[in-house]
């Protein structure tokens, strides 16, 4: 049979997915993963990081509302007295970190909020909101209501003094800033005093941000200005928070964090998708369970992300030592959240209620002598996922390449595969200037390398359809007389093929060419739908309203304008918002193709044909349902992959026809010139005879 046939077509599937597995499993044996260390019991601390009974093992979701002191605490204070937190006025001047002009070569702009000495906001200068946007305006933290309190990142909770009764709440109100005279940095500085007024412990927090830089410096400093010494028992951090759903089709915000161990080598990452707790309240806190597998390790970074951008808080050595895990493991924990009302207008408007809010608790380690000050330094990365950048230094020893946050289907793909594709792709960007015309170039290129087999391929199908044609009557005349034995048929089947030379297999050389593309299109789906550097590139400029993104659908026309509403697809295969014109050219491609390479037998044969019109239905409607939600990117490649191979077809089969009449001819004009040279010569008449 052609390569139509079902059951062969579905073979060749199953043998190319099987192929790419047994790749997979090889790569996997060939780089196993290292051996994670035997992890202690959870209640167990990290040896460079002492936590007090009393914290650990504490939701900080309890504790950051209502403290508790724990059971052996008795006051015990170098100072009498009672301690208070300095009340202090907001500043009314705000303080913005960076520019979103271009010129200023910044790549953010932070606004700072007074109150709580902590980041409100913070926009990224290079990139766009949405693709119609004239101005670079990327919101990449965000505030947000946190049980009905406002929370921004990077802000201080509550802080208990171990021996003190007292609980400081460090959210607001107490906070005094102070601009750095190079306009590049701003230090808020918290006092707690005794009833006379004098100060006895000291916060500061100092935030600094330079030009040409994606990382900001953020540090923590206790200072004891007591008589005695003095522990923390707990200090509550919120980490980055508010990142946007980017992506319409998924929600792919998440917490990353990653650890390494304290001896040995390696990195192990744990990820918490938001959409996992959803409407579960069971696991809102899923970073933090997975946190406390790792009550061994050092945590090496810790952030959040969506599709694109991200937020990392990493912690640096604090000062005169070499520790740096003075993040307490079990208690950092992600939840819902709720966005600032005048923010609104960043999210998505489904589910715009949902973002991430996220904690964590600090622990500087010993207890600080009279007069001493401790420096709890971290670097903050506000930026792109961008595989390019994370290949570089300092980000590839941080491996920052797990936050890269692509569809479950790019696990089919090769990575190699992926990384050549792309830098095709940024090559002919180069040259070119638009990533739409470079996906049309390496349809090109991919069909001229495949042309050789795609011709052998047709060569091999339109022979075999002229041997099933020649020996269809003597099948149908074996099926008749040995109906009912099947067995029989098939042995008899077989034996006319081989005697009349009949290779069914050959058939599917037409299938190869679909078949190597395969791997080519997934992994051109991880390039297009979760990279950085195509967001917003298009085959056409903004103002054109289409194709004006490559990694998102085509959205020629949104269902807003029709009144109609958006829907999720079955088997969670997109979000649809909006009519997508690309999808339908490439079902129309794909019907082409599948009516095109039907086989001429059929109609001597009604159940091929019945096949043949299943396979041209079936086909086009299942690509449509797997790619009506994909990136618009991949669906050009395949359109226009599909639309050259009918060309190609037409052309090739154009070809072999016109080969094949002139074989006839000159086969017709020899065999006419053998049979003149076998017939009988004519003898000549005689001329007459004369007489004279």
């Amino acid at each position: 049979m052609d390569g139509i046939d079902i059951k062969r077509l579905l073979l060749s599937f199953v043998l190319c997915v099987g192929i790419m597995i047994a790749w997979q499993s090889y790569m996997l044996k060939k780089n196993p993963p290292k051996p994670r260390p035997a992890s202690a019991p959870a209640s167990s601390t990290s040896p460079t990081s002492p936590v007090s009974s009393s914290s650990s093992g504490t939701p900080v979701a309890d504790t950051f509302t209502q403290p508790q002191l724990s059971s052996g605490d008795k006051p015990a204070t170098p100072v009498e007295g009672q301690w208070t937190l300095k009340a202090v006025e907001p500043a009314m001047d705000e303080v913005k970190l960076g520019s979103l002009s271009k010129e200023s070569l910044y790549k953010s702009e932070i606004t700072m909020d007074s109150n709580s000495g902590a980041v409100k906001s913070a926009f990224l200068s290079e990139y766009k909101l949405k693709v119609s946007d004239e101005d670079t305006l990327y919101p990449v933290l965000m505030p947000v209501q946190y049980k009905n309190k406002p929370l921004n990142s990077f802000m201080l909770g509550q802080l208990k003094i171990k021996g003190r009764s007292e609980v400081f709440d460090l959210s607001g109100g107490c906070w005094q800033q102070i601009k750095h005279e190079d306009g590049q940095g701003v230090s808020y500085l918290a006092e707690i005093v005794d009833d006379k007024d004098s100060v006895l412990f000291t916060i500061r927090k100092i935030f600094s941000y330079q030009p040409n830089d994606y990382q900001m410096d953020f540090s923590i400093e206790l200072i004891n200005k007591t008589i005695g010494p003095l522990e923390i028992e707990s200090l509550q951090f919120a980490g980055p928070a508010g990142p946007i759903l980017e992506d319409l089709r998924s929600d792919r915000r998440q917490t990353v964090a990653a650890f390494q161990p304290i001896t040995g080598d390696g990195v192990y990452i744990e990820k918490y998708q938001l959409a996992q707790a959803r409407g579960d309240d069971s696991i809102v806190n899923g970073l933090g369970e997975v946190i406390r597998k790792h009550p061994n390790d050092r945590m090496l970074w810790y952030g959040v992300s969506n599709k694109f951008f991200t937020c990392v808080l990493r912690p640096l050595a604090i000062t005169n030592t070499s520790n740096t895990n003075y993040v307490f493991q079990g208690k950092v924990q992600s939840e819902f959240a709720m966005l600032e009302p005048d923010y609104r207008k960043f999210e998505s408007t489904i589910e715009e209620h949902l973002t991430m809010a996220t904690h964590i608790g600090l622990d500087p380690g010993e207890a600080l002598a009279s007069q001493q000050a401790v420096t709890m330094p971290f670097k903050i990365y506000l930026g792109p996922i961008d595989s390019d950048l994370f290949t570089q230094e300092p980000y590839a020893a941080l491996y920052f390449e797990n936050l890269l946050n692509t569809m479950a289907c790019s696990a089919c793909a090769f990575d190699w595969l992926t990384a050549f594709i792309l830098k095709m792709l940024k090559w002919f960007y180069g040259f070119m200037g638009n990533y739409g015309i470079a996906i049309i170039i390496l349809v090109l290129l991919v069909r001229l390398v495949l042309h050789p087999i795609t011709k052998k391929g047709q060569v091999n199908m339109m022979s075999m359809s002229k041997a099933m044609a020649k020996i269809q009557p003597k099948m149908e005349e074996i099926k008749k007389k040995y109906a009912g034995n099947n067995a029989e048929i098939q042995k008899r089947t077989m034996a006319l093929y081989k005697e009349q030379g009949v290779n069914p297999a050959a058939g599917c050389l037409g299938m190869i060419p679909m078949l190597i593309q395969m791997p080519i299109w997934i992994a051109l789906y991880t390039a297009v739908d979760a990279n950085v550097a195509l967001r917003h590139e298009g085959l056409f400029p903004a103002s054109f309203h289409w194709l004006t993104d490559l990694s998102a659908p085509d959205r020629l026309i949104p269902f807003s304008v029709l009144g109609l509403p958006s829907f999720t697809m079955p088997l969670n295969m997109g979000y649809v918002d909006a009519f997508n014109l690309l999808p339908i050219l490439l079902t129309i491609a794909m019907y082409l193709q599948t009516k095109l390479t039907a086989q001429p037998t059929a109609a001597t044969n009604p159940q091929m044909e019945q096949q043949q019109k299943i396979m041209r239905v079936m086909m086009p409607v299942m690509m449509l349902f797997f790619f009506y939600a994909a990136p618009s990117g991949l669906n050009l490649y395949i359109m226009a992959s599909t639309f050259a191979g009918v060309i190609e077809q037409k052309r090739i089969r154009k070809h072999i026809e016109q080969e094949d009449a002139e074989k006839a001819s000159v086969t017709t004009q020899a065999t006419s010139k053998i049979t003149k040279k076998m017939e009988p010569k004519k003898k000549k008449p005689k001329p007459p005879t004369r007489f004279n």
